[in-house]
């Protein structure tokens, strides 16, 4: 009798401790890509759940919530990108699909601009020598085909730069977007000032700007529609009470 009872309750033991083992799994959605024809192939792991999420019992909801803050996160990542294409002019629309998992991941990855640009640059079948000589690139040069036919005539004019002036403003666009999120998270913040570099690297539109409060909701995005600068310097001063 007292085996059998010591015997059950190293049992439960062991699957108490198994379950809340499997608890603590708690999952998140994985963004991973590789390398296809056509560009990178997205694979989106599947959240996991654990053992007791699988009987109901488990933090289900918590991997849910998640799935549904890192898909929110990519898709402002995605608009961020796509409004770097087109304002820019450099590189096609249609390449934002594959674009956009490049630089999502990059940065997950903790990898700089030039670093992320370079890899999309290289994307695909390498140019030849005297192919890259007729477009004026250096040889050495690392371009890929795929990404050569996605950029516009702009872009062309200056194909190994194109990449991370759409990198540059994507990354400006979307740390200013979340820096501007924190403003709103914080009561004592009602307005904001946008703040640009002085000197001949201020663009036009900052200009017409400078010294403007806004208030958070009226704010508008960084980089300013019209902006003609390269690169973006332009950022969000919070004004306090």
């Amino acid at each position: 009798m007292e085996t059998s009872l010591i015997l059950g309750l190293v049992g439960g033991l062991v699957v108490a401790g198994f379950a809340a083992f499997a608890a603590l799994r708690s999952t998140e959605d994985e963004l991973e890509y590789e390398e296809g024809v056509d560009g990178p192939i997205v694979k989106a792991r599947k959240a996991k759940s654990s053992f007791l999420a699988k009987l109901g019992l488990g933090p289900k909801k918590r991997a849910d919530s998640l799935v549904g803050k890192r898909s929110e996160k990519a898709a402002g990542w995605r608009k961020d990108i796509e409004e770097a294409c087109e304002a820019t002019g450099l590189i096609k629309a249609e390449a934002v699909s594959w674009i956009a998992p490049l630089i999502i991941e990059g940065h997950k990855r903790g990898h700089d601009d030039h670093a992320i640009a370079s890899k999309i640059s290289g994307w695909g079948n390498p140019l030849e020598e005297d192919e890259k000589s007729n477009i004026g690139v250096r040889v050495d040069a690392k371009l890929g085909r795929e990404y050569f036919d996605c950029l516009t005539r702009k872009g062309r004019r200056r194909p190994l730069a194109a990449a991370f002036f759409v990198v540059q403003r994507a990354t400006h666009a979307h740390s200013q977007s979340e820096r501007l999120k924190t403003f709103e998270a914080d009561e004592s913040i009602e307005a904001v000032e946008i703040v640009a570099t002085e000197g001949a690297l201020t663009c036009l539109a900052a200009q017409d700007i400078d010294g403007e409060i806004f208030e958070l909701q009226k704010v508008p995005p960084l980089p300013l529609r019209s902006c003609d600068a390269e690169t973006c310097r332009c950022v969000y001063q919070a004004v306090s009470d």
